[in-house]
């Protein structure tokens, strides 16, 4: 007998009930993020598939109802069919800093007499010429280990950059591998190093939990992970921390969905307001931007899950400020 794990995407009914928008009763999910990564104003939903079942994205059309897009875009993770091998955690950054969100999808992948199984990997987001489709970029420096497990991306050197925490869920893996958590940091052209040796982080317990949150309010990101928080001793780069909030009528209290935008030196930072990544993981509500060596104000543009931009000039760094919809 197969067992199925039914997911379902379920709508707020004016605070009221919900309904179900979609019911998915053929695949086993392990875990879910969502971001508008179309920029249309509307919350698309990426799903971590177990064993043998692709990876979905739903694509929202604004009216209550969801399209599995995930082979025309491009991000299936794993292939249908393949024995073994699944994603358990994914998570939605902009990576190298060209206003889209791209993808990161993080595989369990056994190589062994069960085959050579799909790897870890990131997906560019191409952005609205090319439909917003994703170009497969591979492993991007994410060196091989059986039992990765959950992904959360954040810029813990405030370079500007989204680097990667990815954690596993086994000790010991197949043929008596040690297998442990890793922080890996980006240098902005899809290739990341493992930056653990010297970090604190080395050798950290098996653990599904990774999150990224400014605990302490003093301009750089500390880490939950492993049943531990760790303050970072980082030294550089200035910063700038946004919390956002909703009226509670057209957009959300918390402005979950909302994006933020920094134009400055040439690139675009972007984050987003997101209620989950990897498997069951929450980031802090108020979004973190390393700035690196970028002086002066900065002008920020903010989307807001109703479909509203607004404009918010001149902001000086290394401070947090409030904006309210």
């Amino acid at each position: 007998m197969r067992i199925t794990y039914p997911s379902f995407i379920l709508m707020n009914e004016k605070g009221k009930s919900f309904r179900v928008a979609r019911k998915e009763a053929k695949f086993r999910t392990r875990g879910v993020t969502a971001c508008d990564y179309d920029a249309d104003g509307d919350i698309d939903v990426y799903t971590s598939n177990y064993r043998l079942q692709p990876n979905q994205l739903w694509q929202n059309d604004g009216k209550g109802a969801f399209v599995d897009v995930a082979n025309v875009a491009g991000v299936l993770a794993t292939s249908p069919g393949f024995n073994g091998g699944h994603s358990i955690g994914s998570a939605w950054g902009d990576f190298d800093s060209d206003g889209n969100f791209d993808l990161f999808a993080g595989n369990f992948a056994h190589v062994d007499s069960r085959g050579d199984q799909p790897k870890s990997r990131f997906y560019r987001n191409l952005g609205k010429r090319l439909g917003f489709k994703f170009e497969d970029k591979g492993t991007c420096g994410v060196f091989y280990q059986e039992s990765y497990a959950t992904p959360s991306v954040g810029d813990f050197n405030n370079d500007g950059k989204l680097d990667l925490f990815f954690t596993t869920v086994y000790a010991t893996a197949s043929f008596g591998k040690k297998n442990y958590p890793v922080l890996f940091q980006n240098d902005g052209k899809f290739v990341f190093a493992d930056a653990t040796p010297g970090s604190g982080l080395e050798q950290l317990p098996s653990t599904y939990q990774a999150a990224w949150a400014d605990f302490d309010r003093n301009g750089k990101l500390d880490l939950a992970a492993g049943g531990k928080v760790f303050a970072n001793q980082g030294t550089g780069g200035n910063w700038l921390g946004v919390r956002l909030q909703g009226d509670g009528k057209k957009v959300n209290r918390s402005a979950i969905g909302a994006q933020v935008r920094i134009r400055a030196s040439g690139t675009v930072l972007t984050r987003q307001v997101e209620a989950g990544t990897g498997e069951g993981n929450q980031n802090d509500l108020t979004l973190h931007f390393g700035l690196g060596g970028v002086r002066g104000k900065v002008d920020l543009e903010v989307l807001w899950p109703d479909g509203k931009t607004q404009i918010v000039r001149r902001v000086e760094a290394n401070r947090f400020i409030d904006i309210r919809r």
